[in-house]
């Protein structure tokens, strides 16, 4: 949603800028004595003279201008997942770690267990990670060590509360 966030900032800076560069434009040539080209200010000032306040398109402008921008707050107010992870001891060093990478680095180091197979690794929150894989129940304690050491090894592993959740493998029938 972030993506979402700075891709509507940009197209609302975009057409910010287009309206302001229009105005500017058209003020010049107003100025200079010339027709005003990208706005007919003409058409519009008189359209505008004759709109009342209590007109039906400025209630239902007024009323979408409000919904937008309510939109707006609400994605910037909202909580989002974080994109990274404090490492080093305590998380206290001033370095980063990105949630996607801690992600994938526990999947490879599950997935390196012999008999686990579909491992899924999410980061909840940046202190709780869940590892979701096919495997028979004994292999529990061989894939939370295999994490544990790459997340020490990444040294998020003292802050981060490590969950396994092993499935029984699918029998195939040769």
């Amino acid at each position: 949603m972030r993506v979402l966030n700075r891709i509507a900032g940009a197209l609302l800076g975009l057409v910010l800028l287009a309206a302001g560069l229009a105005v500017v434009v058209g003020a010049v040539l107003v100025l200079t004595g010339r027709r005003p080209w990208p706005l007919p200010l003409d058409r519009w000032f008189a359209r505008l003279a004759q709109t009342s306040v209590g007109d039906p398109q400025v209630f239902w402008t007024c009323v979408g201008v409000g919904v937008v921008g309510l939109l707006i707050l609400l994605a910037q107010v909202r909580r989002w997942r974080p994109d990274r992870v404090p490492a080093g001891e305590g998380g206290r060093t001033g370095w980063w770690l990105g949630r996607r990478s801690v992600q994938k680095l526990a999947t490879a180091a599950a997935a390196e267990v012999t008999g686990v197979r579909d491992v899924r690794a999410r980061l909840h929150g940046g202190r709780r990670l869940t590892v979701q894989a096919r495997a028979i129940p004994e292999r529990y304690d061989a894939v939370q060590h295999s994490v544990r050491e790459e997340l020490d090894r990444l040294t998020v592993g003292s802050t981060m509360d490590v969950k396994v959740l092993l499935r029984e493998p699918v029998r195939r029938v040769a």
